[in-house]
């Protein structure tokens, strides 16, 4: 598997991201330590799938920051039963929550490129579990779908793994875990599907567990061939009944002979956790969604939730990187979707671009905005939408990168942000919130340094003003305290769970 092709799949099949990283971008104090002091049991955790272990090229490593133990470095040498391997992207995709109930805060870390047995790129899934001195290797598990109880089999190329959303979806005090099989072929090839781990006092246990595909989610659609459902996920209770649901992004369905259009699935939650009864599908052609579907859109490549509408309903944010903006190819779109109480809904949906009143820049061939997305309450006033660009131009550097926040377009030459927009960074290949009053942007710059890779820390700021304006802090595996070393092709902020 080529090194990118885990961490920026969408981008490497649209032919934008070009690698043609520049000078190294400073280094500033990191804010990263004091804040973890404020979360409690929470993590911070930042994947490099690019990371070489030792001599094992591409085998990949996370680091996760917490309150009790400060920084740590993890591959797959920590995790019981895992063994580091060429190419097994470990931390492609990061998922955290409390699994066991314990009180601390458990980590789940995909490695899509894991080799079952003789099974290529079958993937798997670790799990560090969380105590008072932060997560550890002690008692972690590994899942693939050769595991005990786990639906489906391993299978040549699956990807299991490729995405994670952990959520209490039977409202049992313990959550359970999604995992996304993009590439899985059941009664179609590389249809995809999703597997559902359920928590449990010991842990996440492969007992119960569940398959989902477009054929047995209640909507009467039916698996197609590569259309890669379990691409991005993304966890919220859409209708407030206290049972989590689960978004499921296929960026390459077909909506009535327009291929590649892409679509959302959601599957309910309940008392016996996810159900095929009741599943909705949503695309640009869905009824109050704004939009048409179009050749190639990928509607659905990136999934967030957050609750925009200030209702106490969850809604989703859905990432469209290669919507054609009038005649701006791939320039890029978002659409948030608001929850109800009878569960999302497409009425009053919003589509931002580039082009939308007071979203501070213009739509450009290539941009790629809508590659990431996120809810983040940055002012304190309620969530409000995120949008990474990283195939955005800033002045002549290439793909440098940059992040939409209303009418706020920031890259790294914006003011009192550290670092310089350099071409092939890829800013804002992922975004997340970092949760405090006001919370923090945090930023993945992927490319950053040789694409050793790099996070921004962006402080948020009241909105009454009692705050001074959010400053941009540059942290890379360079930084002091941090547990590794930088190296060129790491892509360490490639994924960020916080």
């Amino acid at each position: 598997m080529r090194r990118l092709a885990l961490a920026t799949t969408i981008v490497l099949a649209l032919g934008a991201f070009t690698a043609l990283p520049r000078a190294q971008a400073s280094v500033a104090r990191p804010v990263a330590d004091s804040v973890a002091a404020a979360t409690g049991s929470g993590l911070e955790a930042v994947g490099a799938p690019g990371e070489d272990v030792g001599g094992i090229v591409d085998a990949g490593a996370v680091s996760v920051l917490s309150s009790a133990s400060g920084w740590q470095l993890f591959s797959q040498n920590s995790a019981a039963g895992a063994t580091a391997e060429r190419n097994d992207h470990f931390g492609a995709a990061l998922a955290q929550a409390d699994f066991n109930n314990d009180g601390f805060t458990d980590l789940a870390i995909s490695a899509p490129g894991e080799d079952v047995g003789a099974v290529v790129d079958a993937g798997a899934v670790n799990v560090l579990y969380g105590s008072a001195n932060g997560v550890t290797g002690s008692g972690s598990q590994t899942f693939t779908q050769n595991s005990p109880g786990v639906a489906s089999s391993a299978e040549r190329g699956d990807l299991f793994g490729y995405a994670l959303a952990a959520a209490d979806f039977d409202n049992d005090g313990y959550a359970d875990l999604a995992i996304g099989v993009r590439r899985e072929s059941g009664s179609r090839v590389e249809s995809g599907a999703v597997n559902v781990l359920h928590g449990s006092a010991a842990g996440l246990t492969g007992s119960g567990s569940q398959l989902f595909t477009q054929n047995n989610i209640g909507t009467g659609n039916r698996a197609q061939p590569a259309e890669l459902f379990g691409s991005a996920l993304a966890a919220g209770d859409f209708d407030t009944d206290g049972f989590a649901d689960l978004a499921v992004g296929v960026p390459h369905h077909d909506d009535f002979g327009v291929s590649n259009a892409g679509a959302v699935y959601v599957i309910r939650g309940s008392a016996s956790g996810l159900t095929g009864i009741g599943g909705q599908l949503f695309t640009e052609d869905s009824p109050g969604v704004p939009g048409t579907t179009e050749v190639g859109d990928a509607f659905g490549s990136a999934l967030a939730t957050g609750d925009f509408g200030n209702d106490g309903f969850a809604d989703l944010a859905v990432g469209v990187p290669a919507e054609d903006v009038m005649a701006a190819r791939n320039a890029g779109a978002a659409y948030v979707l608001h929850g109800s109480a009878a569960g999302l809904t497409g009425t009053g949906s919003r589509v931002y671009t580039q082009n939308s009143t007071n979203w501070g820049d213009k739509a450009e061939r290539g941009d790629l905005f809508g590659f990431s997305v996120a809810a983040v309450n940055m002012f304190d006033v309620g969530d409000e939408l995120v949008v990474g660009s990283p195939g955005e131009d800033v002045g002549s550097a290439e793909n440098a990168g940059m992040v939409h926040l209303g009418g706020w377009a920031i890259d790294e030459n914006t003011q009192d942000m550290d670092g310089t927009s350099e071409s092939g960074d890829h800013f804002g290949a992922s975004v997340a919130e970092l949760p405090s009053h006001p919370a923090y942007l945090i930023i993945g710059i992927p490319g950053e340094d040789h694409e050793a890779g790099a996070v921004m820390y962006i402080n948020g700021s009241l909105d009454d003003g009692d705050q001074l304006p959010p400053e941009g802090h540059l942290w890379s595996q360079k930084t002091p305290n941090m547990p590794d070393a930088a190296e060129p092709g790491d892509f360490f902020g490639s994924t960020l769970a916080f």
